[in-house]
This record gives structure tokens, C-alpha cells and sequence, in this order.
């Protein structure tokens, strides 16, 4: 794998939670950058140190629980649940 990638950029979505929305937004406000830049640079940063891997595998696994927790969570409540709804009334 090249250390250089100079192919067009991607979208990648990701699902977080209320919370850490309203944690990264304000990060975001606090060091004077858009939450996108942030986000984008808190992946890097995590790429760029994801040789730890006993971290790297609790945090996933901590992460995957949650999610496990929240798609439980909004089966019982009828589908998706914290992402509005994009109908039109």
C-alpha cells in the first residue's frame, strides 16, 4: 500500500449518537473548525495510530456493543430511532 493516495476523495457516512454529536460539534467550535474537519481529522488521527492494536480491538469491541445496544433499541421503537424522519408534511 502507497503512503500517498492522490485519488478524489470519498463520502463515508457514520451513525453517532446525540451525544457525541453535540461532543464533536462543540470540539469543532472550540478549535475554530467545522465538525466535518474535525471529524475527518480524528479518522486520521486514528488511522495514522492504529498500530495499538489491544486498544484499537477494546475500542471496537466497546463500539460494536453499542451499536448492538442502539439497533435493539430502535427495533423496539419501530425502526430508526434519533435520525428524524425526512418526510415532508
Amino acid at each position: 500500500m502507497s503512503d500517498t493516495d492522490d485519488r478524489p476523495t470519498l463520502r463515508f457516512n457514520v451513525t453517532i449518537s446525540p451525544l457525541d454529536h453535540k461532543k464533536l460539534k462543540q470540539a469543532a467550535l472550540d478549535v475554530g473548525t467545522p465538525a466535518a474537519v474535525l471529524a475527518r481529522t480524528l479518522i486520521q488521527h486514528g488511522l495514522d495510530h492504529i498500530d495499538d492494536d489491544a486498544q484499537l480491538r477494546a475500542s471496537v469491541e466497546e463500539a460494536a456493543a453499542a451499536e448492538r445496544v442502539r439497533r435493539r433499541e430502535a427495533a423496539r421503537a419501530g425502526g430508526r430511532k434519533g435520525g428524524g424522519s425526512n418526510k415532508k408534511e
